[in-house]
């Protein structure tokens, strides 16, 4: 580990300082019905919901802080980081497509201290959202990987439905922030834990 110079000290911005400079910028530039739209496209937050624009006209700047401090808390799902190692120590090729900005997503693995995939695709990269299976074409087409023997894993109805557009095996893993997916569709591996699909690749591919 290496120690901070002076003039490294000097550059370093405090994380509340850095919250409030983005809101200011924000919420000088963007008219208060704009602001959670502006914030999708900064990859502050995913979808605009309905509300959003009236919290906004309250303090333009209080909504980006919070939206900011909402990002800064994405938790992981119990068993992700061991299926990240193990897909990680073997190299297999893999990839993140998410409705969120692809910046977003890779400041949420360096906070994580994850490794990154060889393939992030954001929203800012396709023209159409999951359930479009449009992202999930750009990242295996940035992979070079056909669709046989490819897993799509998520914890919602658009990552199943944007999966099964491709004909990919899909796992679907509960998550209290989802609604669950409807259960008449048997070809969906339904999971309680992400680390349960370890056991059905080493089952499946033979591997260790």
């Amino acid at each position: 580990m290496s120690k901070l110079n002076s003039k490294e000290m000097d550059l370093i911005i405090p994380l509340d300082a850095l919250r409030d400079r983005i809101a200011e910028a924000v919420a000088g530039h963007v008219k208060a019905q704009h602001v959670p739209a502006a914030c999708v496209r900064l990859g502050i937050q995913t979808t605009v919901e309905e509300g959003d624009s009236d919290e906004a006209f309250r303090s333009k700047r209080s909504y980006v802080k919070r939206r900011i401090v909402e990002l800064e808390r994405a938790e992981l799902l119990p068993g992700v980081r061991e299926v990240w190692g193990w897909l990680t120590a073997r190299r297999v090729p893999a990839a993140i497509v998410s409705n969120n900005h692809s910046d977003a997503i890779r400041a949420i693995m360096n906070r994580l201290a994850l490794p990154l995939p060889e393939v992030i695709v954001g929203r800012e990269q396709v023209s159409l959202f999951k359930p479009d299976p449009e992202g999930l074409q750009l990242a295996l087409s940035k992979l070079g990987l056909g669709t046989e023997g490819v897993w799509m894993v998520g914890d919602s109805i658009w990552d199943v439905e944007a999966g099964a557009a491709l004909d990919l095996q899909v796992a679907l893993v509960a998550s209290p922030w989802e609604e669950p997916a409807p259960s008449h569709d048997d070809s969906i591996e339904r999971l309680e834990r992400i680390d349960a699909l370890i056991a059905i690749w080493r089952e499946q591919y033979s591997c260790e």
